[in-house]
């Protein structure tokens, strides 16, 4: 009999009302039959356990009731000719086909009224590596997104099932890879949800190809590749919570809100008015200005991880809407120290910019640097990740708005104020360390450097405006600030929309060409630099004069060896009188041969 057959415990009615059936939570002993929960989502409501849930049952209670319809991927063999239909057709005949609907279910239907195409893998049909008949589904399945311009949320699962997978499986992470960036080209998203259990193999095959990831609770991910692991590769296996601390999904969400979570994100990348806002934090808990400005974004979902080693909380990043735009926010949080350097930072940023990018939202990022105790120090890893990042928001295509509040201090501050438009609040500064290097001991150190206020960074030419804030200040009502933040922000992407991409990029690229060189304080600043260097060079040209006098006039003071310039004449004379003598001698060598001859 089939695991799946029924959708309620064995001996329970559709209300659950048979008192002579038990059956309690193995984690905290709880009666689950009459548990709503349980009985719904298969979620125990005492601790939260969540028990497995076939395919289909997945699909019913994530979509919209009644919007679900299946995808046919694969044609019946007497549709068309043999050389019509592809080899996996030929080998999937009519007996294998139920048992493949069963293990992945594919299809299309509304979450929260945005259609999209779901994909839900069954943990106790699916091993731990995805075979070529698997793997086919779910290629069709993207091609049929790709082909009708929808997003893509894919239940991912698998590891339960016992069956060796073929010789084929080796590859399916290419096929996979190559439908999928087709999507990631065309800005259509893709959304992973990972479940328990969920193998290494099943994970890089399609959870790592999605631009956002979640994970129910109690999910583990494998470490394991091969089909069959051993009980130490079991026991590394990740839990959630530490795949979340490592940057490597976005996430962790109850089942039973999964379906309002996807609906939320749906709804911002569709650009649909009628999505139902999460709650915004509490005011006091804001500590700049950029964190109470997220209270003014409705709907946000905040995105985790740079997708490479960590989750650095010193930056924000996430989704939401100002007004009727949708946007992608970045914020520092100038209250948390940076997790090491900054280069997480920077990556979490890059990967906000590119999925802004890739669909459509513009980007602003609030610059607000934390607090340093100790000098600054660059690595060249930092210089090479700032690089990237800057080389990525100059030739993004939407509008990007930057703000300094507080201290735009740092260098991911100094790369976040890049913006199509710079504004900073009244009482920000800028501060630019200087930084010098010891000959000897090539230690970096730092002066205490300069700090520019908002008023002198815009007759610089630095920023483009000045928000003024309120005399309370941030202590006593951070949301006021807030607002006025918010108004000159929809003022600005109103005015940034009119501008199409091409020529926001080539407007933006030309403004950094010109930026600082423009008003007449960045003009005089200029002139400045040229004054120093002028002063510099002379100085150093004065240094070398000197140096050459203080050495002429050491050489003059040492004392001089007693010295003749030889008579060449008489030099010429000796030569010449030698050269006769020898002449006389080879003479008379040459006549006493010749008598001893005779």
């Amino acid at each position: 009999m089939d695991a799946h057959a029924d959708d309620l415990p064995l001996g329970l009615d559709e209300n659950g009302a048979d008192d002579d059936f038990s059956l309690t939570c193995p984690a905290c002993g709880a009666d689950l039959v009459h548990d709503e929960l349980f009985l719904r989502y298969r979620v125990c409501e005492d601790c939260g356990r969540h028990f497995s849930l076939p395919a289909r049952e997945r699909v019913g209670v994530l979509v919209d009731e009644g919007s679900f319809r299946p995808i046919r991927e694969m044609p019946t063999l007497d549709e068309f000719d043999n050389d019509q239909i592809s080899a996996l057709d030929r080998i999937a005949d009519l007996r294998e086909r139920p048992v493949l609907d069963e293990a992945i279910v594919t299809g299309t239907g509304k979450i929260g009224g945005t259609r999209a195409v779901v994909i839900a893998l069954d943990d106790q049909y699916v091993s731990a590596q995805i075979g070529a008949l698997g793997a086919e589904k779910v290629i069709i399945a993207l091609e049929h997104a790709h082909t009708r311009r929808l997003p893509v949320v894919m239940i991912v699962a698998g590891g339960g099932a016992g069956v060796q997978a073929g010789p084929l499986a080796a590859v399916q992470g290419a096929r996979t890879s190559s439908v999928a960036s087709q999507l990631r080209r065309d800005g259509l998203p893709m959304i992973a949800v990972l479940t328990h259990p969920t193998s290494a193999s099943i994970f890089n095959t399609i959870a790592s190809q999605a631009d956002i990831i979640y994970a129910e609770h109690g999910t583990h991910v494998g470490v394991s590749w091969s089909a069959g692991p051993s009980i130490d590769d079991v026991g590394k296996a990740m839990a959630e919570t530490e795949l979340l601390k490592h940057g490597w999904i976005d996430g962790i969400v109850a089942r039973q809100d999964l379906h309002g979570s996807l609906a939320r994100v749906l709804g911002l990348i569709s650009k649909r008015q009628d999505v139902d806002g999460a709650a915004s934090p509490s005011p006091d808990a804001f500590s700049s200005h950029g964190l109470a400005l997220l209270s003014m974004v409705s709907s946000f979902v905040e995105i985790r991880g740079d997708r490479v080693e960590t989750d650095d909380r010193h930056l924000v990043c996430g989704f939401g809407r100002l007004d009727d735009h949708v946007v992608a926010i970045a914020v520092q949080d100038p209250s948390t120290e940076l997790a090491g350097d900054s280069r997480p930072v920077m990556r979490k940023l890059q990967r906000l910019a590119q999925l802004a990018g890739r669909f459509e939202m513009p980007l602003i990022m609030v610059g607000d640097g934390p607090a340093r105790e100790r000098p600054a120090r660059v690595t060249p890893g930092e210089s090479l990740a700032a690089a990237k990042l800057g080389s990525t928001l100059a030739t993004l295509p939407v509008s990007v708005i930057s703000v300094g509040a507080g201290t735009v201090q740092g260098l991911a501050s100094a790369v976040m104020m890049s913006g199509d438009r710079r504004v900073m609040l009244e009482g920000a500064t800028y501060h630019l360390p200087v930084n010098t290097l010891h000959r000897g001991g090539r230690v970096p150190t730092q002066a205490a450097g300069h700090y520019w206020t908002a008023r002198e960074c815009e007759r610089l030419g630095l920023v483009d405006g000045i928000i003024e804030e309120p005399p309370a200040g941030l202590s006593d009502d951070p949301l006021v600030t807030a607002r006025m933040l918010k108004g000159e922000l929809v003022y600005l992407l109103t005015e940034l929309s009119r501008v199409g991409p091409r020529r926001l990029v080539e407007i933006r690229q030309r403004r950094h060409r010109m930026l600082g060189q423009e008003t007449e304080a960045g003009l005089a600043a200029l002139r400045g630099e040229l004054r120093d260097w002028q002063e510099m060079q002379q100085s150093v040209a004065k240094s070398i004069e000197e140096w050459r006098e203080r050495v002429g006039q050491r050489m003059q003071s040492q004392p001089r060896l007693p010295f003749q310039r030889p008579d060449l004449g008489e030099i010429a004379a000796r030569l010449k009188a030698r050269q006769e003598e020898l002449r006389h001698e080879l003479l008379e060598r040459t006549g006493r041969s010749d008598r001893s001859g005779k």
